[in-house]
């Protein structure tokens, strides 16, 4: 975004995964250079349910890099916030698609300045 200069500076960028499935989070918060992968990852967020991510190395450098940090998300959480778009704003997202609002909504007072959730993911693809 700051290389076609939509921005003047790299934003900060905020990592959310499932407490069950949870590689990212778990060696950013232990200060690790690594992915230690989940064995067994269990999360209603199907599409984000992957115990050992091709990229996690990359996503961790770039949390860090840009300043930001990671966060683990209960099912609950994730439910919650899928239903809350669904009822508010009319968006019908699978589980998946929900983890950053519900992030968002976790941590609001935390994230300052202007936010933006990505959503991906339409609800039927879980259904």
């Amino acid at each position: 975004m700051k290389t076609l200069g939509l921005t003047s500076k790299i934003p900060t960028l905020v990592g959310f995964q499932s407490e069950g499935c949870s590689p990212i989070v778990n060696s950013y918060k232990n200060n690790q250079d690594s992915i230690k992968p989940v064995k067994s990852p269990r999360t209603v967020a199907t599409a984000i349910e992957c115990g050992d991510p091709i990229d996690g190395k990359k996503a961790l450098i770039a949390l860090r890099k840009s300043g930001g940090f990671a966060e683990a998300l209960s099912d609950r959480e994730i439910l919650n916030a899928q239903v809350l778009l669904a009822r508010e704003e009319g968006l019908f997202v699978e589980p998946s698609g929900a983890v950053s609002v519900a992030g968002y909504l976790k941590l609001k007072s935390k994230l300052g300045g202007k936010v933006v959730c990505v959503l991906t993911g339409h609800g039927l693809k879980d259904l």
